[in-house]
């Protein structure tokens, strides 16, 4: 993630503000407060999938989560985290066997309880839920361009369970698989590869193929009826996407990523580690830019300008962000922070 960008606005800065005091909360809380605040080990996740319905021209979307969760002690209750989000359901099963459960919220903790003691074992979990887009550049977010809606996401550090309910900690790394429904004109990107399509009735159901391990906040997701261009001689699957009407503007800083990844990759003396690489340029976007693996984020003037009329500090920003981006593919995506005390790793190899 860039965070200091000369491009940031104001309502941008007061964002910066916003995560660096959620940031500095979740760093130095120790002893008993931290206690408090991490969700602990004994209840933890290693597979999630999440299906979502999402509509950028409606103000509110639905789905469903399965998560995968192993008990290593017995409990009669566990937390998660789950964010203003509403939810209808919540179903545990042990094998074939349902197990009867409440749950509650507080804060943005998803407390389960059992009517029974959850013995040490693996264990499905699935809630449905709905939410209201977020209209704040945050979790699951909805924003216009040209009068068009479009749907993306924010999730570092704490904004993953905005958008679904999740273990929301960098230490809980584990595969996730996303099933998204969406207008048939609508583009869908997220970090893997399309693996399956169904249509009907003017939609369409893409099913993705599985993430290597990642922590929540490097999940992403772009819906809308975006355009785009290929990224040319990568070793991967590669596009740019924008906006409608904007791809043309991406030539330039397309041609720039074959050459850097050409050279982190001899750097690092191994391959980049994903199945593709895309880049999505967004026009409200606080951060500057984030390092989700095969869909890395910008705002879009950081990669979108025409090479002709630009300065050459335009051009430099451009290479510095998307190598900074790309440096994070193995810094901070391959391997990742077991809490966010380690934060200055991830950016201090990007830099």
């Amino acid at each position: 993630m860039d965070r200091f960008l000369p491009t940031a606005c104001k309502a941008g800065r007061m964002n910066q503000i916003h995560f660096l005091a959620t940031l500095a909360l979740l760093l130095f809380a120790t002893g008993a407060a931290a206690d408090q605040l991490r969700l602990g080990d004994v209840v933890t996740p290693f597979y999630q999938s999440i299906d979502l319905r999402i509509d950028p021209s409606e103000n509110k979307y639905g789905g469903s989560t399965r998560i995968s969760i192993e008990v290593r002690e017995n409990v009669n209750s566990f937390r998660l985290h789950a964010d203003g989000i509403e939810i209808s359901a919540v179903r545990l099963g042990l094998g074939g066997t349902a197990i009867a459960v409440s749950h509650s919220i507080e804060n943005d903790i998803l407390t389960i309880a059992a009517e029974q003691t959850l013995t040490v074992g693996k264990y499905s979990l699935v809630i449905d839920f709905s939410n209201e887009f977020n209209t704040q550049a945050v979790g699951l977010y909805r924003m216009e361009s040209e009068g068009t809606g479009y749907a993306f996401t924010q999730f570092e550090a704490t904004d993953a369970r905005k958008a679904f309910p999740c273990f929301d900690e960098p230490s809980f790394k584990i595969p996730f698989q996303l099933n998204i429904t969406a207008r048939q004109g609508d583009t869908v990107v997220t970090n893997t590869p399309v693996r399956s399509e169904s249509r009907r009735d003017g939609w369409k159901t893409l099913e993705f193929g599985v993430t290597r391990p990642l922590p929540t906040y490097l999940l992403a997701i772009a819906v809308g009826t975006m355009d785009s261009i290929e990224i040319p001689d990568l070793p991967v699957p590669g596009q740019v996407y924008t906006v409608r009407g904007k791809s043309d503007l991406a030539k330039y800083a397309a041609g720039m990523v074959a050459p850097i990844l050409q050279t982190l990759q001899t750097y690092f003396a191994m391959s980049y580690p994903y199945e593709k690489l895309d880049l999505i340029a967004i026009p409200e976007y606080w951060p500057g830019a984030m390092e989700h693996p095969g869909a890395i984020t910008f705002k879009d003037s950081i990669i979108l300008f025409d090479s002709k009329n630009t300065s050459a500090e335009q051009r430099r920003t451009a290479a510095s962000v998307i190598s900074h981006e790309l440096a994070h593919q193995w810094f901070g995506n391959l391997v990742t922070m077991e809490w966010w005390d380690d934060l200055w790793l991830n950016e201090s190899f990007g830099d």
